[in-house]
């Protein structure tokens, strides 16, 4: 659900178009919260900040446990994929093509966005 608290700071920031997601995988249950907002930049370039949050305390810890057996964290990975769709809906919905995208996350958050970040750059 949206924050408000997160917008009043994106609004100070100059950030506009704000859209939220909550989401929970419908196979078992893992969750993350997303907020993406956008301003343009004195060059007329796009910044799009990326925001996770929490969204179920929960299946949040749940997913927390799921380390899987090779690669990177399974939960903090299926959570990241979440944050890429999201990503990709919002950025196609408007026609961005031209953008920066700044990304925060602490503690589980930070986990995750490190993920969104390695599977937009590959």
């Amino acid at each position: 659900s949206p924050n408000p608290k997160l917008y009043n700071l994106l609004d100070q920031l100059g950030f506009s178009d704000y859209q939220s997601w909550d989401t929970t995988s419908e196979d078992d249950g893992h969750s993350m919260g997303t907020t993406i907002a956008r301003k343009t930049l004195a060059s007329g370039q796009e910044l799009v900040a990326v925001a996770p949050r929490n969204y179920n305390y929960m299946t949040e810890w749940l997913s927390n446990f799921n380390v899987g057996t090779t690669g990177d964290h399974a939960g903090f990975s299926e959570s990241a994929g979440f944050i890429v769709d999201r990503f990709n809906q919002y950025t196609s919905s408007r026609n961005l093509a031209d953008y920066k995208v700044w990304v925060v996350g602490y503690s589980r958050g930070g986990a995750v966005i490190d993920l969104f970040a390695k599977n937009r750059i590959i």
